[in-house]
């Protein structure tokens, strides 16, 4: 049981978390109280007006196509606010790693065929910087079952350059894949071969390096993090009834530190438990969080100081009262400033789940804020941030029949504005993904599946938050209707 009773000024409630009926009566009043002030303040807005436009695809899957079982799309976006998306997409004669482009103002380009190849080429994911310049990685089939590491870089006034094997990237049983930059164009490239975590540092426009660092046996959940050249990369290690959670910090100007086990504890229900999540700030400060605990119900969370040179020890940041825990996933912006979110019981009586946030700032976590609930399920949170002090959240809606795309903004942990839906059904309860721009434009994307009879038949939505006229490119208002409202069609 977890008490929260950090220090607050003049007029800031205190709230322990071993009271959640109480808690959930405060937070419901928080939130009605920030909805009148940011009604009250709408008329001197900092940032022109936004609005949510119509969601629609982002790829109408003509031509060359067959039922595509799954399109893993990534998404990224550059200080200018334009966004690139990348996604699969499988074609009767070929497998195609494809490629969209969003620029204010303008709207969509065409697609865009990255690669495109008769063997399989899976997971694209995409890292951007702040002028624009970007990378796409991939893994693709190769004999044997084995697999090679894929990539393609972009610049923004040429488009995407000729893809290439990454070499000394020759993978069997690949599996979390996965890219990272930060603002300057300093990247991570992560993979795990044969159980075995790597990681390859680069820098755009530079050639990535044949060396592989981050070495262990049997890891998976393999993540990475990096801000201002400072990287952390963390996994768990699980054997058949317990885990350790691991991370390997990279330092900018000394390089990689030796590997620090953080964790170690049984596996939760169905070998789940001990998943680390991990952020790092522009100062080298570390947060990495886990679940684990009876019934997966504790989300734990140890920092890392630059300054002291130490791990904080293991804190649990949510209230393990409300159940088990799950979608956890974390920020943080350019203040330095952690957000959390996750989805758990919306009180100790079990009725319906909503998404909790917790900010980490000037050095104390602050009181877990619950999104209010009308008893109906909140899933897989994610989060964006391009502002200090606020962002956007987006996460799949089950009530009834029904499962739809739904996102509010915050300011400073508090609700700026009502929670809004902004597309139809996603697809096998997947974490829809989100960006946010500096004037507070956003794009949020989700797959969904065309009819239910067709398990197979995945198409990807898009929605734009913008202040400009309509962007999104639709062909029909057939296509439309599956992304708004194909949640009345009982698709879970």
């Amino acid at each position: 049981m977890v008490t929260t009773s950090p220090k607050r000024s003049s007029g800031q409630i205190v709230v322990s978390s071993q009271c959640p009926t109480a808690l959930a009566i405060v937070l419901y009043a928080g939130f009605l109280v920030h909805l009148s002030v940011a009604a009250a303040s709408s008329n001197s807005n900092e940032y022109p007006p936004q609005s949510w436009q119509t969601p629609s695809y982002l790829d109408s899957q003509e031509g060359d196509v067959e039922p595509t079982p799954a399109l893993n799309p990534d998404i990224a976006i550059d200080g200018k606010g334009r966004v690139l998306v990348v996604w699969n997409r499988n074609g009767r004669s070929q497998k195609y790693v494809l490629a969209k482009r969003y620029e204010p103002g303008r709207g969509w380009s065409n697609i865009v065929r990255v690669h495109s190849t008769k063997v399989s080429a899976l997971s694209p994911k995409l890292a951007v910087n702040d002028s624009g310049l970007a990378l796409a990685v991939w893994y693709q089939s190769k004999s044997a079952g084995d697999s090679e590491l894929w990539a393609s870089e972009f610049l923004p006034d040429k488009g995407w350059g000729k893809p290439y094997n990454i070499k000394n990237a020759n993978t069997s049983e690949t599996r979390d894949v996965d890219v990272v930059s930060d603002k300057m164009g300093n990247g991570l490239i992560v993979w795990l071969e044969k159980g075995e975590p790597h990681c390859r540092l680069f820098h755009f426009g530079s050639t990535i390096p044949e060396k592989s660092d981050c070495h262990d046996r049997y890891a998976d959940h393999l993540t990475a993090a990096i801000n201002n050249g400072h990287s952390v990369v963390s996994w768990r290690t699980a054997g058949d009834e317990d885990f350790v959670v691991t991370v390997q910090r990279y330092v900018s100007g000394i390089g990689w530190m030796e590997q620090e086990p953080l964790a170690a504890g049984p596996l939760g229900e169905k070998g789940s438990g001990g998943e680390p999540i991990s952020v790092v700030d522009q100062d080298g400060n570390v947060t990495v969080l886990w679940v684990g605990g009876p019934y997966l119900s504790h989300l734990y969370a140890r920092r890392y100081t630059k300054t002291v040179g130490a791990w904080t020890k293991a804190t649990i940041i949510n209230n393990p009262e409300l159940g088990g825990v799950s979608g956890a996933t974390a920020i943080v912006d350019d203040d330095g400033t952690v957000l959390v979110a996750w989805s758990q019981s919306a009180n100790v009586r079990s009725i319906g789940s909503t998404i909790w946030l917790r900010k980490y700032s000037q050095k104390e976590w602050s009181v877990p804020v619950g999104l209010p609930t009308n008893g109906g399920q909140r899933l897989f949170p994610a989060l964006a941030s391009a502002r200090p002090g606020s962002g956007v959240i987006t996460w799949v809606e089950l009530s009834g029949n029904s499962a739809s795309i739904w996102m509010t903004s915050y300011d400073k942990l508090g609700l700026s504005v009502a929670p809004k839906q902004i597309g139809g059904t996603t697809l096998n309860y997947t974490q829809p993904k989100i960006v946010e721009d500096k004037e507070g434009g956003a794009v949020a994307i989700w797959e969904t599946r065309v009819e239910p009879q067709y398990h197979e038949n995945i198409r990807l939505c898009v929605n734009v938050k913008s202040r400009h006229m309509q962007e999104v490119d639709s062909k029909s208002k057939k296509q439309d209707i599956f992304c708004q409202d194909s949640l009345q069609r009982g698709e879970r």
